[in-house]
């Protein structure tokens, strides 16, 4: 049976996944209403070369094959560095194309919403809102009768889930809400370096978003496999989100002085 603080766990940090990027999206829009294209450029930007691009190719048989073959460390590498370099890439494309005339630092804070928020919604919301309904199943019998009907492939996997349902302990379901509001504020903070690369012209700042996304993402998953304890990850992470907020703070200064220098050049 799975707890109903397990359940109650689950939907608090569904909600706050999809809340806290459409409270920052609505504030955001409400003061600044030119920004509302940034926000679904950046979710699209997400959408299109996470899930349509790479997941499809890290899932084809011939890469997974290749990747299970290898030493984890080497996996953890190349899976960080490809969805540093894919995630990058969207970023600098969907900006320089459907962001032509709007490029600041409002526009680059509303694509990283939009960015963070989609992915959030992807992996976060839409899991949970299925783990719940899966839950509700285990406790009132009907998740055997769904195990019974499937091939055998599918009811080990739903196994799987089961045992993740009834064993994870309460915290875990909510640290990971927690958890969605972090990344969320290392991708505005990714957007802006990257909005802030792209107007100034100096592209060493888009190689400092690549390196960036990569670090964190190797050694957030590092930290948890090597330690063994995700709180470690999690608190690493706080840090990672309160230097974000840091970087973000110095970034909205440099597009001040970079409007200024523009208009004296004007």
């Amino acid at each position: 049976m799975v707890s109903y603080s397990n359940i109650v766990a689950m939907i608090i940090s569904a909600f706050v996944s999809l809340a806290f990027p459409l409270f920052l999206g609505f504030l955001l829009i409400k003061k600044h209403r030119y920004v509302s294209l940034a926000f679904v450029v950046g979710g699209l930007s997400f959408f299109v070369f996470q899930v349509l691009i790479r997941l499809p190719i890290l899932q084809s048989s011939v890469v997974s094959v290749f990747l299970t073959g290898l030493p984890n460390m080497l996996t953890l590498f190349l899976l960080a560095l490809t969805a540093s370099l894919f995630e990058t890439t969207g970023r600098v494309v969907f900006i320089k194309f459907f962001m032509k005339k709007n490029q600041d630092f409002n526009t680059g804070l509303a694509h990283g919403i939009g960015h963070g928020g989609v992915e959030a919604f992807i992996l976060l919301v839409l899991t949970y809102i299925t783990y719940v309904v899966y839950a509700i199943m285990i406790n009132n019998g009907g998740f055997q009768d769904l195990i019974n009907n499937s091939d055998i492939v599918t009811q080990g996997q739903l196994r799987q889930v089961q045992d993740l349902l009834v064993e994870t302990r309460t915290y875990i379901f909510l640290i990971a809400g927690a958890e969605r509001v972090m990344v969320i504020i290392l991708h505005i903070c990714l957007s802006v370096i990257t909005m802030y690369g792209l107007v100034s012209g100096k592209k060493i700042y888009l190689v400092y978003v690549l390196l960036i996304h990569f670090t964190v993402d190797f050694l957030v998953v590092l930290i948890a496999n090597q330690i063994g304890n995700i709180i470690w990850a999690e608190i690493f992470l706080l840090f990672i989100a309160l230097i974000s907020l840091y970087i973000i703070r110095v970034f909205k200064l440099k597009f001040s002085f970079l409007n200024k220098e523009k208009q004296i050049l004007q």
